[in-house]
């Protein structure tokens, strides 16, 4: 499975309506290629924004990476995912 990858590290600009835009790339876990955009009545409110996305993402990325995790976890997320149903509770 491949992970999300972070394009940009975000674009501001001012829209025609006089608020403040901002967008930010990516690649999902497919490839696809994905846009996050963000609006706001200032440049700063987005920049906060844009802030926040990244460091959510960058932690969703970590968490979903499973060779940086322990055996235990893994193998628990295995049993919960893949094998639901079919063993016993006691496994």
């Amino acid at each position: 499975m491949a992970l999300k990858k972070l394009l940009n590290k975000g674009t501001v600009y001012k829209r025609s309506d006089s608020r403040w835009g901002g967008m930010v790339s990516y690649h999902d876990e497919q490839g696809v290629y994905r846009r996050k955009c963000f609006c706001a009545p200032t440049k700063k409110a987005v920049l906060k924004k844009i802030a926040d996305y990244i460091e959510a993402f960058k932690k969703e990325v970590a968490e979903a990476d499973e060779a940086n995790k322990p055996l235990r976890k893994s193998m628990q997320k295995w049993l919960e995912v893949f094998q639901f149903g079919t063993v016993e509770r006691a496994t």
